[in-house]
């Protein structure tokens, strides 16, 4: 053995690891361990979000809260005739009960959705809660669709979400009108001197 030492280096007294390579530890068994699950991949924590206001309620909102002035007053400046004033009156009246239509027929088909769903869980007694929910939901697209019923009779007499456009409109139309006259005033006074 003592030729074989020679040939290959020196003899370790303890059969032990090397001091300058570390230790590999082996794995033990350990617990039997459980991936833990979220709760929230099984039951909503939060309330669901509020649905974002449809395409046509935003419209119906910016007609109403439109300034009209602007335009009225380039219209009685150009056209100077309270004629075409009611015409394009009439026409500003016409766009909000198109707005109103459409948020109608809106309001209208989400009342039926409801109602089908309503009709589907009324026999299922686990779901109390969530047919309250959708029955209060119902009652409140009813109560809107209340509201701008009302507000389309109102439309027609030039009140309701038309009254600040046609308002402006008229003003403007008036200012426009006054400035046509004062300038074609100055001018006939002009020529005659």
């Amino acid at each position: 053995m003592n030729l074989l030492n020679k040939l290959f280096g020196t003899r370790h007294q303890d059969a032990g690891t090397p001091l300058d390579q570390p230790v590999l530890e082996q794995p033990q068994a350990s617990e039997t361990l459980t991936p833990e699950v979220p709760l929230s991949t099984f039951v909503e924590l939060e309330a669901p979000a509020m649905k974002p206001a449809s395409d046509s309620l935003a419209r119906l909102k910016a007609l109403s809260e439109r300034d009209r002035t602007e335009e009225g007053r380039q219209a009685g400046y150009q056209y100077h005739d309270m004629a075409v004033c009611r015409s394009m009156e009439d026409t500003i009246r016409a766009e909000v009960l198109r707005a109103l239509d459409v948020e109608l027929e809106r309001i209208g088909n989400d009342i039926a959705k409801l109602d089908r769903e309503i009709a589907r869980l009324k026999g299922e007694e686990a779901m109390g809660l969530v047919l309250r929910s959708l029955q209060t939901e119902r009652d409140y697209l009813s109560t809107r669709q209340v509201t701008y019923f009302e507000q389309h009779f109102q439309v027609t007499g030039a009140a309701g979400f038309a009254e600040r456009p046609l308002l402006t409109f008229r003003t403007g139309f008036l200012q426009g009108y006054n400035a046509y006259l004062e300038a074609s005033s100055l001018l006939d006074q002009y020529r005659m001197s």
